[in-house]
C-alpha cells in the first residue's frame, strides 16, 4: 500500500474504528478503577494515530498559538453554561437528572474525586483530545468543517450509548422503567442530546482553532451538573420537588 493512503478515508475510518472498540472494552471488559489510565492513554494514542496518519498539531486543535484564544472563548462560553445547568437543577422537571447521578449520591470524598480527578482527567480531557481532536482533525483534511462537526459528533452520541444501557440497567426504579421501548427511548435521546452538545464543542473548536475551548466548556458543564446535583440532592431530599 503506497503513503498516498494518508491523504484518503482509511485513518478517519480507522480512528473511529479504534474509538468506539475501546468504547466497547470500557464498558465491557477494563475494570472502573483503571478507566482514568485508559482513557488517558486512549486519548494519548489517538492523538498519535491522527499525527501520524496525515494530521498536523494544528489539525487536532493543539496548536500553542491558538491555544490562548482557545481558552478565552471557553471561560466566556463556560459562564453561560453554568447558568443554564443551575437553572435545570433547579427546575423540578429536569431535577431528577442531576440528583439521579452516582456522583450526586455518593459521600463527600469519592464526589471531591470525581470533581476533581475522574471528570476533568477520566472524561473530559480524554474525550475533547479524542472527538474535537484527533477524530475532528483527521475529518477536516477531507471534508467541511460543518460535516466534520457533524460525523465528530455523532460518534459522540454513539460513544454514550453502552454507559446509557448501563445506568438504565443500575437506576431504572428510579428515572425509567425497564421496557424495551422506554430504553430505546432514552438511547435514542442520549445519542441526540451528547451528539447536540458534541457538535457546540466542535463548534467551539473550530472558533478558537483550539481543543482548549471546548475542554473548559465541557469541564464547566460537567462539574456544575455534578457538584450541583449533589446540592439539590441534599436540599430537596432527592425529592426532585
Amino acid at each position: 500500500m503506497s503513503s498516498s493512503w494518508k491523504d484518503g478515508w482509511i485513518p478517519e475510518v480507522l480512528a473511529a474504528a479504534v474509538t468506539l472498540a475501546y468504547s466497547l472494552l470500557l464498558n465491557a471488559v477494563i475494570p472502573e478503577p483503571l478507566h482514568i489510565l485508559t482513557n488517558v492513554l486512549a486519548a494519548v494514542g489517538l492523538i498519535w494515530l491522527a499525527l501520524h496518519t496525515g494530521a498536523t498539531v494544528a489539525d487536532v486543535g493543539l496548536e500553542r498559538d491558538s491555544m490562548l484564544d482557545g481558552a478565552r472563548l471557553g471561560v466566556r462560553v463556560a459562564l453561560p453554561i453554568v447558568g443554564v445547568v443551575l437553572v435545570a437543577i433547579a427546575v423540578p422537571f429536569s431535577r431528577d437528572v442531576f440528583v439521579s447521578d452516582a456522583a450526586a449520591t455518593a459521600s463527600l470524598g469519592p464526589a471531591l474525586f470525581d470533581i476533581l480527578v475522574r471528570i476533568p482527567l477520566g472524561t473530559v480531557i480524554p474525550e475533547e483530545l479524542i472527538f474535537r481532536g484527533a477524530l475532528m482533525g483527521l475529518m477536516l483534511r477531507r471534508h467541511s468543517p460543518i460535516r466534520a462537526a457533524t460525523y465528530s459528533s455523532l460518534l459522540f452520541g454513539v460513544w454514550h450509548v453502552l454507559p446509557t444501557l448501563s445506568s438504565l440497567d443500575a437506576e431504572a426504579a428510579d428515572v425509567v422503567s425497564n421496557s424495551t421501548l422506554e430504553q430505546t427511548g432514552a438511547i435514542l435521546l442520549t445519542v441526540f442530546a451528547t451528539g447536540a452538545i458534541g457538535f457546540v464543542f466542535a463548534w467551539l473548536r473550530l472558533r478558537s482553532r483550539s481543543v482548549v475551548a471546548p475542554i473548559i466548556a465541557h469541564l464547566a458543564f460537567n462539574v456544575t451538573a455534578t457538584a450541583g446535583g449533589r446540592v439539590a440532592r441534599q436540599v430537596f431530599n432527592a425529592s426532585g420537588r
